[in-house]
């Protein structure tokens, strides 16, 4: 073929008919030290997490059966759920391009949409754990004639009936909430995966030039990016609400205990106080280091299609996998016990047995008496 004068060739031809993918990650995954460092991670986690483990069932002499109940399932879901995307997962998403690509040994054998579902659910019951912590702690420091005593309300509010909100209440009411929010987390999520000729369609569509995605292993293409983001903002509302509650929550609890400081004990109020603060910093911390991948997933929606993201892509991965890491060691170094039992055991510091006081100097009132 002759243009102005020119003969162009058949390559060339095409080039000019055909766009190019403008999309960087698309030609570029990941980095493939995702995966070992995730495996890293995961290892490290495990080590620290059943440490925590043995020092809530074993070293815990203060509280109740009960709240290590939930402090344990606490660590643990989120332990699990967290090992479980380091091991199938390290799903991040190739936005603006909107797609997510899973770095994993098992792309070949498990879809990035049905082990998404298998992770929200996992995370959904860390969150009841979480719920249900702080519940146990409610209880454990509310007056029973404050306003915030829930029971004492009801008795008030029903008092003609003589009812009282039990134990198993509480039960009925943490799993209701997450056999509500949940599915609806899962339905919404199921609008983010299409057939694979829709796919197609859509990317011939919209992105012209970019079929070499369908190349990538563990990468999921999603039609619907209102679904996507639906899913999202669902979560990170949910997430900054329950930590909102847990906040507020909190403060209501240290005003109540500063209620009751001629009824406790010194060291029970210390104790009571201590635990609040301790446990609303380990909230924190690991809310912190979970909304890593939610953040990254809406900024990177406002990226460049030229951007090479991979490193970010990696850390932030690497921050969410290393969730449960940070909350288990602050639980640790906050509790003296726990602290005196890593000290001595883990770390082998053993605390000395001379008494500073046999080797000191003698008061000035001695050294008048051995001259005088």
């Amino acid at each position: 073929m002759i243009v102005g004068g020119q003969d162009i060739q058949p390559s060339t031809r095409r080039s000019m008919t055909q766009p190019t993918c403008q999309y960087f990650l698309l030609k570029n995954p990941h980095e493939p030290t995702v995966i070992p460092l995730s495996f890293f991670i995961t290892i490290l986690s495990t080590a620290i997490n059943f440490l925590g483990f043995y020092v809530i069932l074993y070293k815990s002499k203060k509280e109740t059966k009960l709240f290590k109940f939930t402090l344990f399932g606490n660590l643990f879901t989120l332990w699990l759920s967290q090992g479980f995307w380091a091991i199938t997962m390290n799903t991040m998403p190739l936005f603006p391009f909107p797609a997510l690509f899973s770095s994993s040994l098992f792309n070949n054998i498990l879809s990035t949409h049905s082990v998404f579902r298998i992770w929200i659910v996992l995370l959904s019951f860390f969150a009841v754990f979480l719920v249900g912590q702080l519940i146990v702690r409610h209880r454990m420091v509310v007056r029973a004639e404050s306003f915030f005593n829930v029971s004492s309300c009801s008795n008030r509010i029903m008092k003609l009936y003589k009812l009282q909100f039990p134990n198993w209440f509480y039960i009925v009411v943490v799993a209701g909430g997450w056999s509500s929010i949940t599915p609806f987390l899962l339905a919404v999520w199921s609008y983010c995966d299409t057939p694979e000729l829709e796919k197609i369609e859509f990317v011939q569509q919209n992105f012209p030039g970019c079929s070499e995605v369908f190349n990538l292993p563990g990468v999921l293409i999603i039609t619907n990016v209102n679904a996507l983001y639906a899913l999202l903002g669902l979560m990170a509302l949910t997430g900054i609400a329950a930590e909102g509650v847990y906040i507020i929550s909190s403060v209501l609890m240290l005003f109540e205990l500063s209620k009751q400081t001629r009824k406790m004990s010194n060291n029970n109020f210390n104790h009571q106080r201590k635990v609040v603060v301790d446990t609303t910093i380990q909230i924190v911390i690991k809310s912190t280091f979970i909304s890593t991948w939610a953040f990254w997933a809406v900024i990177s929606y406002f990226m460049s299609p030229q951007s090479d993201t991979r490193i970010v892509s990696t850390t932030i991965n690497c921050l969410f996998v290393f969730a449960p890491i940070p909350g288990t060691v602050s639980m640790i170094f906050l509790n003296s016990t726990y602290r005196k039992f890593v000290a001595e055991n883990v770390l082998r510091r053993k605390r000395s047995n001379v008494s500073p006081s046999r080797y000191a100097l003698p008061m000035q009132a001695d050294l008048k008496s051995q001259f005088f």
